[in-house]
């Protein structure tokens, strides 16, 4: 693997990443560095619900979210619970731990979907079994607390169908 190899470098890093189809990352600094090549990115395990409208991009048409939950009972907490507690603001699970919640990283099911769905798009220039009314559902949560509703990104249509009553 490249990653353990000797002749992994920075060079090498960023010179891979402009002749990657897409990009596969969450917020890391190098998630970044295709953006420099006007490469696009899948953006995974988002948690920042508050911030969505600098996510919002062409170069990141296809998003997955983390999901929230109560700590005492595991249950998931729907997006307009957590803009309303603020809780994608606190950016330590520490604290949020204390608060009583919890974050989860997006599943390998999630990512493998939401990647089959990034192949399609990139091979076709379309998204896959697009649900505008999922969208939409989505973007009302974020209107409702005064957040600007996506417009180049979408949330993948797998994690919205999987995940629909995140979005009550």
């Amino acid at each position: 693997y490249y990653n353990k190899s000797s002749i992994k470098n920075g060079f090498i890093d960023i010179f891979l990443l402009s002749k990657c189809k897409y990009l596969i990352g969450d917020s890391s600094g190098m998630s970044m560095a295709p953006l420099m090549f006007r490469k696009r990115s899948l953006y995974t395990n988002v948690s920042e619900l508050h911030s969505m409208s600098f996510i919002d991009s062409i170069y990141k048409p296809i998003i997955i979210m983390k999901k929230f939950k109560l700590l005492q009972t595991n249950e998931y907490l729907p997006y307009s619970f957590v803009l309303k507690k603020k809780l994608s603001e606190v950016d330590n699970v520490d604290i949020l731990n204390k608060l009583g919640y919890d974050i989860e990283d997006n599943s390998e099911d999630e990512l493998l979907n939401a990647t089959n769905e990034m192949d399609y798009l990139i091979d076709n220039k379309e998204y896959l079994d697009r649900d505008i009314n999922l969208e939409k559902k989505f973007n009302d949560i974020l209107i409702r607390y005064n957040y600007y509703p996506l417009q180049k990104s979408k949330i993948s249509h797998y994690f919205l169908k999987k995940n629909i009553d995140l979005l009550n």
